[in-house]
């Protein structure tokens, strides 16, 4: 079961707005922490991050006010391809696109080598913005592009 909170935040922002039948056409946003940061973050506790891909989780009105979910670009990388095809596949089914938090900047220092930035926010190692877009490409995501 999805998490109650998770739930109920979404249902707030889905329907704090005035006129909420046009909540649609707003950008209502959802980011979540996916497994592997809850647990370094939490310890070892059970997470439902991904139960929101079933096509029967309950939380099929509030995903129906959402235009996107964004997760961490560690999702893409790190899960199997048959847990993110599924993930895809329900997004896709709902009508909702889906973003990818990154690291734009390379964490290299003057001489190519891979240690300056390491551990700060912003930084990734080269390549990783090539690799999620091709992973992505792959699997089919339904992306939205930003200005």
């Amino acid at each position: 079961m999805l998490t109650r909170r998770l739930l109920l935040a979404l249902t707030v922002l889905a329907t704090a707005a005035p006129g909420a039948a046009t909540a649609r056409t707003r950008d209502v946003w959802l980011n979540g922490i996916p497994p592997w940061p809850r647990a370094k973050l939490f310890g070892d506790t059970h997470s439902d991050y991904l139960d929101m891909s079933r096509p029967d989780a309950p939380w099929s009105k509030s995903a129906s006010h959402l235009k996107v979910v964004e997760t961490t670009g560690g999702l893409v990388l790190r899960e199997s391809d048959e847990t993110l095809q599924c993930v895809f596949a329900d997004l896709k089914r709902r009508h909702i696109e889906f973003a990818v938090e990154t690291r734009l900047l390379a964490g290299m220092d003057a001489s190519g080598h891979y240690h300056c930035g390491r551990g700060v926010e912003g930084y990734g190692a080269p390549g990783t913005m090539t690799a999620l877009w091709l992973r992505q490409r792959r699997l089919h995501a339904t992306g939205r592009k930003l200005a």
